[in-house]
């Protein structure tokens, strides 16, 4: 009899671990429920903002609609790839500023995914708040979720009072709780070793030691793929289990008072406890796989009658809220369908689902005449050739979707109409779900306009072409009559040459404009290399003619800045050739440099090894024109200027660019 006892407390011990692992798949089973109605709710928020990604949808009456149909939106807004506002709803503070140093905004644009915030309390109304971003092709847009009426979704659940339900985000501060008082204090669950570890990241439950020597059954589950929320249900440990504890003492001491009782009625006794445990087991695992419609009549032990209620309460919670998410789901079909913007739905297993109205209003076609994916790949493009072109590249642009590669570039390209029309369409799509979201967007009229533009944009710069083209032989007009003047029997010829070298650098401005395809700027290098090519061709030498060396940067600078720029150059560079060397210089030297600084500052510098500037020569008090152009350039550029006399001279001027 003492094998029997034995054998009796071995089975007793399984059946009682049965019971505790059924208590705790309990509590995961709500935890999964609540992490799958919790994702469902967020993805439904997430697909309502990406409508904004659709320009025609991207309004002040698309952002303001989001807000008034979506309750859990305190605020929406969109926002440009620069971080600044586009669009926001009516009560939102965010209209016009700079976001591009927040959070939310540099994680956006650094994955171009969506991002959903840690939560913070809002000010004013002191509920818990997260940011929910859906990037698009131009910007992002966003939602502040308001959040406070999770706690009550939660606190409002029929299960069977000892649980405690609550919703923490990735830092693990408390989303949502019964306890209001922990949400506003912030306190959290992050030091606890289970959230600490990777085993958050999948369903699980563990026992949990308390400072006060109380122990917790912790069970989670995760809230989707990217969310960063968990699912948390806490119960005591004393009882979570009491029921099995009560059982398993109650059974021991029958055993050691009636142990003289036939193995056979034993075995069978503990034999049907088993089997109840195992039909409340095949239950828990229909609902777990999604069968909300199974029928379970409980009729064994009435220890674990209160299990079985709480089953049958929780399938009921589990169906309403199926219920809701699909009446959801109806409601963002009807929403797709009044769309303005053109959008089809394609199912997972090819068939077209919605075929919106303004899609009909687009093409001509009806779900009726294109209702598979496949007719809509026939019937929009009945050529063969572009129709294998154009689904090569549907599938390279959902497998970047897939991989979470770069946002795909919208496709381009024209369109069969039932009509037999053919129009220009611009085309975005996204992956939800098993199904694939696509929409089209009309662009036939501004491909027209873009046409239309570009040919006047092009007659315009042919005209202003010839218009450079004339100034520049106009000055040069000037400069050959200069010319004649100063070869005339008494001219000054140094004054009419120092003239002529100025003209000469503003005619080259117009020469680069004429010969350039940008008529804005110049290229700064070449026109300082046209400059002191032509005044070193232009002056006899002694004994050797200078050394010439240029140390210039890529920089493109505007008309405005470069005629002043360039007269300071041929000053500069004339007095170094003609004041700097004597003739016991044995390497006479001219430096030419120009930088870009950090802040957008360009420098120049002329120096040469020469004789040097007198001490005695101030360039803002001499008289000679040359030096007061030098002054009066440098301000005119908004610029400074300074002259060193060490070893030569060295002139450098900083102006912005």
């Amino acid at each position: 009899m003492t094998a029997s006892t034995l054998a009796g407390l071995w089975l007793l011990t399984g059946i009682a671990g049965d019971m505790r692992e059924e208590v705790t798949g309990r509590n995961r089973l709500i935890a999964m429920t609540l992490a799958n109605d919790i994702n469902t709710f967020l993805n439904g928020y997430k697909l309502s903002l990406g409508l904004l990604g659709a320009e025609r949808f991207r309004t002040q009456a698309g952002v303001d609609a989001l807000e008034r149909l979506y309750p859990a939106f305190g605020t929406v807004f969109t926002v440009d790839r620069a971080g600044r506002v586009d669009f926001a709803s009516a009560s939102s503070k965010e209209r016009y500023y700079d976001v591009s140093m927040r959070d939310f905004y540099i994680e956006t644009e650094r994955t171009r995914l969506p991002f959903l915030s840690s939560t913070f309390i809002a000010e004013g109304d002191y509920a818990p708040t997260a940011v929910l971003v859906v990037p698009y092709a131009g910007g992002m847009a966003v939602g502040y979720l308001n959040l406070a009426a999770l706690s009550e979704y939660i606190g409002s659940l029929p299960v069977l009072g000892s649980e405690t339900i609550a919703i923490v985000d990735r830092n693990g501060y408390y989303v949502a709780h019964a306890d209001a008082r922990r949400i506003i204090e912030r306190e959290t669950i992050a030091l606890e070793e289970w959230f600490r570890g990777d085993l958050r990241e999948v369903v699980g439950s563990r026992l949990v030691d308390r400072p006060d020597g109380s122990a917790e059954l912790v069970s989670w589950s995760p809230v989707g793929q990217n969310s960063g929320w968990t699912i948390v249900v806490t119960e005591p440990a004393g009882q979570v289990f009491s029921g099995v504890d009560y059982v398993r003492t109650a059974m021991s001491l029958v055993l050691l008072t009636v142990w003289v009782l036939s193995m056979l009625l034993m075995v069978f006794v503990l034999y049907s406890f088993d089997t109840d445990i195992r039909s409340l087991r095949r239950y828990t695992e229909a609902i777990a796989s999604g069968t909300y419609d199974a029928q379970f009549a409980y009729a064994g032990f009435k220890d674990l009658a209160p299990l079985a209620a709480d089953f049958a309460m929780t399938v009921t919670a589990v169906r309403d809220r199926e219920a809701s998410i699909q009446e959801n789901r109806r409601w963002l079909e009807r929403l797709l369908d009044f769309m303005p913007v053109p959008a089809i739905v394609v199912g997972g297993d090819g068939s077209i689902a919605l075929f919106n109205k303004a899609m009909t209003s687009l093409l001509g076609w009806t779900i009726d005449d294109i209702w598979t994916v496949d007719a809509w790949w026939t019937v929009l493009y009945p050529d063969d050739t572009a129709r294998a072109a154009v689904m090569s590249y549907w599938s390279d642009y959902f497998e970047t979707l897939r991989t979470d590669g770069p946002a795909p570039r919208p496709f381009e390209g024209s369109i069969v109409c039932k009509d037999g029309s053919t129009k220009f369409v611009m085309g975005d799509a996204a992956i939800i779900g098993d199904s694939v979201v696509k929409t089209l967007v009309d662009v036939s009229a501004a491909r027209e306009s873009e046409a239309r533009t570009a040919a006047s944009l092009k007659e315009k710069e042919i005209l202003l072409k010839e218009i450079h083209h004339r100034v520049k032989n106009n000055l040069q007009l000037v400069i050959s009559l200069l010319t004649l003047k100063a070869n005339a029997p008494g001219s000054l010829d140094e004054a009419f040459s120092e003239s002529i070298d100025r003209i000469r650098v503003m005619a080259s401005i117009h020469e680069l404009l004429y010969e350039s395809k940008n008529f804005a700027h110049i290229d700064l290098g070449e026109y300082v290399s046209t400059i002191v090519d032509w005044i070193l061709s232009s002056y006899a030498y002694g004994p050797s003619a200078p050394r010439l060396r240029l140390d210039l940067a890529d920089i493109e600078l505007n008309i405005d800045s470069a005629v002043p720029c360039g007269l300071i150059i041929n000053e500069l560079f004339t007095n170094a050739i003609k004041y700097a060397f004597g003739p016991e210089n044995p390497d006479p030297t001219i430096l030419v440099s120009t930088s870009v600084s950090a802040d957008d500052y360009i420098t120049l510098v002329v120096a040469d090894n020469g004789v040097g500037i007198p001490e005695n020569i101030d360039p803002l008090r001499v008289e000679t024109l040359g030096m007061q152009l030098i002054v009066s350039l440098a301000a005119q550029l908004h610029g400074t200027w300074s002259l060193s006399r060490d070893g030569g001279s060295t002139w450098t001027i900083r102006f912005p660019r």
